[in-house]
């Protein structure tokens, strides 16, 4: 073979496959997998998200790929699939046009860019990754009352969503643009086209200088603290402009002064295409100078209406499964379509915006109803036009929708045998432009009569693993079928007898002292609708054995990055103070995890270590 063949060859495939970045005016969404709960599948079904991020997934340097919450892990019990697998294998079969990549990285798993420092490592994780590109994931429907295989699908590419808590370094962008040239090679011959993201910094295209509070040029982030984030990862951004398909800008987490259109223009500049540069959008909390704050609604759709203007590749949004307590799952998919609208508008050049439709609804009725009301007077148009209405029902019992063209509608619901789910959609017009439909669900329970049936009891603790300390025994996820008044009874079964304060409340408390024997205490509840008793619930406390003798910071080892420390791991802090690994709620599994979570050193150490001396 002549020398210049096999580079004309790898080049040839990495300039072919990033060709999937010509489509314009994208909408993309992450999916945190953590979020996820029933009903999702439907909701999913009127999302107009082309593209979706599973978050998150992490490799090693063996290449062994894990992904949170087994969100692209093949199920092993058909019948307990998990919910976030179920709503994208069913994103990506209703609609093959749409595309599913898997987001690795991230903050939480940031120590993969550390792993992958050696030709070695990146051959391993390259394989990996194309392995996990060609697998054939099972999709399941429900047929009858059960889970049934209907096919296969696979995923469509990687993000990867490239940040720490620390700067990046001129290594690890290097390591990671080498990680993905190479993936690049092994994909390049698969049947179907694969797709690369590359996901980072609001600040990463600034000029460096941009660190200097005296410079203002082409600065996205101009508050007098400056970032120091700006310009880190514009070496990737240079060597990769033909590597990776679409460049994702997380340009929010900056406050409300964030300039994002001094980043996009940044990072367009760098990789010299505006159609590739994707604008990223959050309709979850987010950072800002004074405190955390959320994004106004209107100023995201605005935002994604600019970017299809001015020429950009589409809008990101972080999340759908997200934790605003201001969207359920059903809203966030509205939300979301509201900006994928907004952007299409603009696209098109118009200048009206499509209004949006918002809709007040009773998410239970039990028994009879003489009247029903859904509500549309949240709905609103950009432009303030006037609006007309229109309810429709989709699924379940029929009803008759009393002004059906009206901002209020209502209905009313005979009793039921058995418990049904009705489903309805709201959209609304200015004269010119329909909105997006606001789709809901209302469930109609069974009246139960004069048949009661028993509560259910749910226990828990906080915290489950000590050494010492105050224990909170906590009842208050326990429900009654009917609404019904509850009483509790709290019991010891095992263990050594503690003292119980408030053992016939929701939440009972006991102290433990050191011991130096470890011991598992469990504790019983028992709840009572005045009726009739639950089933028992049980939740088991571990009293872990203390040193009889204080640690002193020479007997104590330093803190380590990615190790696996277990609750009561013991550490020595960078300020000489003494560490241990917290045990309540998982926690011991972050006391390694992350940069974010060293003791005494990361913002956020509080969540995983307690302070001993």
């Amino acid at each position: 073979m002549k020398k210049l063949a096999l580079p004309l060859l790898i080049a040839g495939a990495l300039l072919a496959q990033s060709a999937v970045a010509a489509d314009n005016n994208r909408s993309i969404s992450y999916l945190a997998s953590w979020g996820v709960n029933w009903g999702m599948e439907e909701e999913m079904a009127a999302t107009k998200v082309d593209t979706l991020l599973l978050a998150f997934g992490q490799w090693d340097a063996n290449g062994n790929i894990q992904s949170s919450d087994q969100i692209a892990s093949i199920p092993s019990d058909i019948y307990n699939v998990p919910l976030s697998y179920k709503v994208w294998t069913q994103f990506k079969t209703n609609n093959q046009n749409n595309k599913v990549l898997i987001a690795f990285g991230g903050e939480t798993y940031e120590h993969i860019w550390g792993v992958m420092n050696t030709p070695e490592s990146r051959e391993k994780i390259a394989s990996g990754l194309a392995a996990l590109l060609q697998t054939n994931f099972p999709v399941y429907q429900m047929v009858g009352s059960t889970y049934t295989q209907t096919g296969t699908t696979q995923i469509d590419g990687i993000d990867f969503d490239f940040e720490k808590a620390q700067p990046l370094t001129e290594k690890e962008n290097d390591d990671l643009l080498q990680l993905a040239k190479l993936l690049r090679q092994k994909i390049a011959g698969l049947p179907s086209k694969k797709m690369m993201i590359l996901t980072t910094y609001h600040t990463g295209a600034d000029p460096v200088e941009c660190k200097d509070p005296t410079v203002f040029e082409n600065c996205s982030f101009v508050e007098p603290g400056r970032s120091q984030h700006h310009g880190t990862v514009l070496p990737i951004l240079h060597g990769g402009k033909d590597v990776f398909d679409l460049f994702n800008v997380m340009a929010y987490d900056a406050g409300p002064r964030f300039k994002y259109d001094v980043a996009m223009a940044n990072y367009a500049r760098a990789v010299g295409n505006k159609a590739k540069v994707i604008l990223g959008n959050t309709i979850n909390s987010q950072w800002g100078p004074e405190g955390r704050y959320y994004e106004d609604y209107q100023t995201n759709l605005n935002r994604s209406a600019w970017q299809a203007r001015e020429g950009y590749g589409g809008f990101f949004a972080w999340s759908l499964a997200g934790t605003n307590p201001q969207y359920g799952n059903a809203e966030q998919v509205s939300y979301i379509n509201a900006m994928k609208e907004a952007a299409d508008n603009a696209a098109q050049g118009t200048i009206n915006q499509a209004p949006v439709a918002r809709a007040n609804y009773p998410a239970v009725v039990v028994g009879a109803a003489d009247h029903v009301e859904l509500d549309g007077s949240a709905s609103s148009d950009p432009e303030g036009s006037p609006l007309t209405y229109k309810w429709e029902q989709l699924s379940g019992p029929v009803v008759t929708l009393v002004n059906s063209t009206q901002m209020k509608a209502s209905f009313s619901l005979n009793s039921a045998a058995q418990d049904q789910s009705l489903r309805f959609r709201l959209t609304v017009n200015d004269g010119e432009k329909e909105s997006a439909p606001f789709e809901f669900t209302i469930k109609h329970q069974a009246e139960q009569g004069a048949e009661n049936l028993p509560p259910v009891a749910a226990a828990t603790a906080t915290p489950k693993d000590l050494t010492e300390g105050r224990v909170t025994l906590d009842g208050s996820g326990s429900v009654d079928p009917e609404g019904e008044q509850l009483t509790y009874k709290w019991i010891q079964l095992t263990g050594k007898t503690v003292q119980l304060v408030n053992a016939d409340k929701v939440q009972a408390t006991f102290n433990l002292d050191k011991t130096s024997q470890s011991d598992n205490l469990q504790f019983q509840l028992t709840v009572n609708d005045g009726k009739q008793n639950s089933l028992p619930a049980s939740v088991v406390i571990i009293h872990r054995a203390s040193s009889t003798e204080p640690e002193e910071p020479g007997q104590v080892a330093g803190w380590v990055l990615g190790k696996a420390y277990a609750a009561g791991d013991k550490v020595l802090g960078r300020d000489g103070s003494i560490y241990e690994c917290r045990g309540d709620n998982g926690r011991n599994g972050w006391c390694g995890l992350a940069s974010v979570y060293e003791p005494g050193a990361g913002w956020a150490w509080h969540e995983a270590w307690n302070l001993t001396k």
